[in-house]
């Protein structure tokens, strides 16, 4: 039995991407019959070590100070990669603490198959150049510095780099230092593919004055950027639909959003508007399902999940011309968040775009972003790298 162990900063029952991918790769690999062991950080009052749906997961206290040094049980977490026997080691995000604390050691590990799974070099969108103020300038610089002259130093000594897709902002890089660089797309959980019959769960959250919804799920941040989906919607000329945002986050820029939104409505006249949060995950399939839109308005994305979730379920999007959207059929991209009350207007109002939109994307997805298809695909690359 072949003994895999992916190391990342978030696994379950922590919620996101990474998460999200990490674990159906994780529990697909351990029910094709590999030992799978994730080493993870301790958050809160989450055990040191436990077991869920054949993976084990270890735990260790490893943290950044106000310096931004790693700190916590470094010593140890390094000590357990390197007596865990291991025959695989993939490293998720090689800016997550975890990925970072290894680089030193990963030319000790002998006849260990090396794989970093990167998710895009999100650094680069999150903190641009252009930003002029002091604090985030610094921060542009040392993700260029991490990217191109830090990591660069390691890439070699990985057997494999794996990207999300032809359009990642790492592909260039990884092609030009490692050793090995393959694509391993994004997937949904099967229940998106699934049809159901229950009650839309939206209604124990919210009472939309409308029966037809646009819906947004993106955590409540700045670069997610839902102030400008917000004017978007306001601007459409459909008045018979209302819009959903589900999220968690800042708590700052959640109250930022509610005050722009009363700010729009004193411009625009009233609109049947929501702010979501604490929705549960196993809600947002049906609550997606019931939707007629989805909406995308973020700065930056690599690949994202959300979509494919809509595209799974047959609801067309509309969204910015971020990461790989470009690529997936399905919606509409807009090179500017100004043209996108445009795109809503288009699809509501079209019939026929808006049938061929949510058949092209569910067919897309049944055939490309299957979690069975993920974890074959990644064990095949581990297959010929032995």
């Amino acid at each position: 039995m072949k003994h895999l162990l992916l190391t990342t900063d978030d696994y379950y029952p922590r919620t996101g991407g990474v998460p999200a991918v990490s674990r159906y790769l994780c529990e697909g690999l351990a029910q094709k019959g590999y030992k799978v062991t994730v080493v993870t950080i301790k958050y809160d009052s989450l055990p040191a070590k436990e077991s869920f749906n054949g993976v084990d997961i270890v735990r260790f206290e490893i943290h950044t100070t106000r310096l931004k040094f790693i700190s916590g049980e470094i010593t140890e977490f390094k000590n357990y990669i390197q007596q865990a026997n291991v025959d695989i080691l993939i490293n998720e995000c090689p800016e997550a603490l975890t990925s970072r604390c290894l680089y030193p050691i990963l030319v000790d590990l002998k006849d260990v198959i090396k794989i970093l799974h990167v998710h895009g070099f999100g650094g680069l969108f999150q903190y641009p150049l252009k930003i002029n103020f002091s604090g985030r300038m610094l921060k542009a610089f040392k993700y260029r510095l991490f990217y191109f002259v830090y990591l660069r130093k390691y890439l070699s000594l990985y057997d494999l780099c794996l990207c999300l897709s032809e359009v990642d902002s790492s592909k260039t890089t990884l092609e030009k230092y490692a050793q090995r660089v393959k694509i391993l797309r994004n997937a949904v959980d099967d229940i998106f593919f699934e049809t159901s019959n229950r009650e839309n769960p939206l209604l124990k959250y919210a009472q939309p004055t409308n029966k037809r919804y646009c819906l947004s799920i993106a955590n409540y941040f700045p670069y997610k950027n839902q102030k400008g989906i917000l004017l978007e919607f306001y601007k459409s000329v459909n008045d018979d639909i209302s819009i959903i945002f589900i999220g968690k986050g800042s708590s700052r820029y959640f109250a930022e959003l509610i005050a722009y939104n009363l700010e729009l409505e004193k411009t625009y006249g009233k609109k049947d508007v929501f702010f979501l949060s604490g929705v549960a995950r196993e809600d947002i399939p049906d609550i997606l399902s019931n939707a007629t839109l989805y909406l995308v308005g973020s700065f930056f994305e690599e690949f994202s999940i959300s979509i494919i979730e809509a595209m799974a379920k047959g609801v067309p999007f509309v969204s910015t011309n971020v990461g790989n959207t470009r690529l997936l059929p399905g919606g509409i991209i807009v090179e500017s968040i100004s043209q996108m009350h445009k795109s809503i207007d288009l699809l509501l109002n079209n019939a026929e775009l808006y049938k061929e939109c949510s058949y092209r994307g569910r067919a897309y997805a049944m055939q490309n972003c299957r979690t069975e298809y993920a974890v074959d695909q990644l064990e095949k690359y581990i297959q010929d790298l032995m």
